[in-house]
């Protein structure tokens, strides 16, 4: 089955401009299920299977899924870190996404971002929570796994890093 790596924040999270985001619910009632109904196994970091590290799993997923969706909203570093292990390691498609109220950080602003607009309680309700999950399995369905989505690569396309065999 293939797979999707959701990297997020978890819980509920203040922002600088102090909203609260419910990231928990933005990933189990909106990015899962809208993941899951195209045919993808969806797994963000604590759901993933682990030994003793889970930093290992992490970075498993997060090289050898078929597709990883980052939310980039608050610019966790966690996030950030592992969309430029991506960027750097796969040829894979990678879906960003976005609260309308965040700039991105300067290196992502050329780069595709699906984005959505927060209720005043941090979430997503109806129309908005619909869209968001339209626009992921559009993305996906319009996506190839193999599609090159990192902008490393768009620069540099005889970039070859040798990925570690699955584990």
């Amino acid at each position: 089955m293939k797979t999707c790596y959701v990297s997020t924040t978890f819980g509920k999270k203040q922002t600088s401009a102090g909203q609260m985001v419910d990231f928990n619910h933005i990933y189990f009632d909106v990015v899962k299920p809208a993941v899951e109904s195209t045919g993808l196994q969806c797994m963000r970091g604590d759901e993933l299977k682990t030994g003793d590290l889970i930093l290992k799993s992490v970075f498993n997923a997060v090289l050898n899924s078929d597709i990883m969706i980052a939310d980039l909203t608050i610019h966790n570093a966690n996030v950030l870190y592992e969309l430029g292990i991506r960027h750097t390691a796969r040829r894979g498609l990678t879906i960003l996404l976005s609260d309308v109220q965040y700039k991105l950080p300067y290196d992502l602003v050329h780069t595709m971002v699906q984005w959505y607009e927060l209720d005043s309680e941090g979430k997503l309700s109806g129309n908005a929570a619909e869209e968001l999950r339209t626009k992921i399995t559009k993305a996906i369905g319009n996506g190839k796994t193999e599609e090159n989505t990192s902008p490393l690569y768009e620069f540099f396309p005889d970039l070859n890093v040798a990925l570690p065999i699955q584990s």
